[in-house]
């Protein structure tokens, strides 16, 4: 497949002169292997967008098929994406439920033996694909995950992160992130949806969090590999950049759907570091309202911060937001 030239004319944190519009290195021959399917979930990403998608296009992959689904984008996404139409396996822009609901639509449209999804805000690095193509020959797992190199939008590299799992059968772990994995690097044999159904499309941003527990529930252990393949973007408009709420929400959620697994001690322990984590970000919350002389939205957090945690008013930042609604500043 012919490496493209690009059609974006804004592109953050990149040279445009290198991976992935061009490759650094000679192209090499593509390893034999099974079918991998991979999913680009996107919504209003058009800044990023196509540096996702050559770089999966541009990965020396025997057998691979590149499915791109967007949730109806407004921002001229479309635009960029239809010129690779013809290298695309499927593509659809239509209003969806969300992000697990986008790449569930791909899922079910996907004829490869293994899956992978990477957001339009991410990419792979060269030679990822063969990477996982040579493990999946080694491997008699059907999850394998591997690292991941963070990189910010202006370029800064924040270094590699790699899973941590010590004990895979601790769900518990799993809860506290003891043990997590990049969903970035992350490859999932077919079998696997078969047998543990789809993305819970009622979460929207740990949505991934609940499919690791539902794999390590039903006896798929990760399988490690040392090596990182995908970039983890930190931008303003990801969902890791808007705050810990929306996460926390789908935290307890999952907290609840598996709380059959725990014992009563862990169910309660997992609540209060919740009811902390909440409390602070609630508390982070008024302080921000207060610097836009929003008072009573300001007073409002506070109040459900106590709710949540009385010993929050025993804490500095309750006192400096306290202070910021009475200062109006």
């Amino acid at each position: 497949m012919n490496e493209t030239a690009s059609h974006t004319d804004i592109r953050p944190g990149l040279n445009t002169e290198k991976w992935p519009w061009k490759s650094e290195h000679p192209r090499e021959e593509p390893p034999e292997g099974p079918g991998i399917s991979v999913i680009t979930p996107s919504f209003n990403q058009v800044e990023y967008i196509e540096a996702t998608m050559l770089s999966v296009l541009n990965q020396p992959c025997a057998n691979l098929e590149y499915l791109v689904v967007d949730g109806g984008s407004k921002d001229g996404s479309v635009g960029v994406i239809q010129p690779y139409r013809e290298q695309l396996a499927w593509f659809e822009s239509e209003p969806d439920r969300g992000q697990a609901d986008a790449i569930n639509k791909g899922i079910n449209r996907a004829a490869g033996e293994w899956i992978a999804f990477i957001n339009s805000d991410d990419f792979f690095l060269p030679g990822a694909l063969a990477t996982i193509t040579r493990h999946i020959r080694q491997t008699r797992s059907r999850w394998i995950a591997a690292g991941i190199q963070v990189l910010g939008d202006d370029g800064k590299d924040y270094g590699e992160r790699y899973p941590e799992v010590e004990n895979p059968d601790d769900l518990q772990a799993w809860l506290t992130y003891r043990n997590q994995v990049p969903q970035q690097g992350c490859f999932i044999h077919r079998s696997v949806f078969n047998e543990i159904g789809l993305f819970d499309a009622d979460l929207h941003y740990a949505f991934d969090l609940d499919f690791w527990i539902r794999l390590i529930t039903a006896g798929i252990c990760p399988d490690i590999v040392r090596e990182p393949v995908a970039v983890f973007r930190i931008q303003d408009e990801s969902k890791s950049m808007s705050g810990r709420l929306p996460f926390i929400k789908d935290h307890r959620r999952i907290l609840r759907k598996h709380r059959a697994s725990l014992s009563g001690s862990e169910f309660h322990v997992n609540t209060r570091k919740l009811n902390k984590m909440e409390a602070g970000e609630r508390i982070y919350s008024a302080a921000n309202h207060a610097e836009c002389n929003n008072r009573t939205e300001a007073v409002r957090q506070l109040k459900k911060a106590l709710r949540l945690r009385k010993t929050s008013s025993l804490k500095r930042p309750f006192w400096g937001a306290v202070k910021r609604i009475i200062g109006g500043r």
